[in-house]
């Protein structure tokens, strides 16, 4: 964990950014309106993840530090809103890679069965047809 910031030798720890400042959006995402946030440095409403993203409302990303397990972004103005959402492009690579071995999975079980059922059918007929 990282020591509280420090701004010229007065302690400057993160603030809480106001709830009226926040909006949050679906699938995790936050905006936070920083028109009216005096320069500072201020907890992200999020945890630290390491799929994070931080972004400005230009696209520019937004570099961060860790505090208490939350991030923290140093806020100087010039920025009209910060957007935090979560990029879980590295995600994909194993979500897919269960499904296809998921699918593997279903397609062999479903040939076995099938295969399964003729070899049972075959078997009661060829018993019948010696009878």
């Amino acid at each position: 964990m990282l020591a509280a910031a420090v701004d010229g030798g007065d302690y400057a720890g993160p603030q809480p950014i106001a709830a009226s400042l926040r909006t949050r959006l679906p699938f995790g995402r936050n905006v936070v309106d920083a028109r009216e946030l005096p320069p500072g440095h201020y907890l992200l409403p999020s945890m630290r993840y390491h799929f994070l993203r931080v972004r400005t409302e230009r696209g520019e990303p937004v570099s961060t530090y860790e505090y208490d397990g939350r991030p923290v972004v140093r806020h100087a103005g010039g920025v009209q809103s910060y957007i935090v959402d979560y990029d879980l492009t590295p995600e994909i690579v194993p979500l897919v890679a269960g499904l296809s071995v998921f699918g593997v999975y279903l397609v062999v079980s479903l040939l076995l069965r099938r295969h399964a059922k003729r070899c049972t059918a075959q078997e009661s007929l060829s018993k019948g047809g010696m009878a």
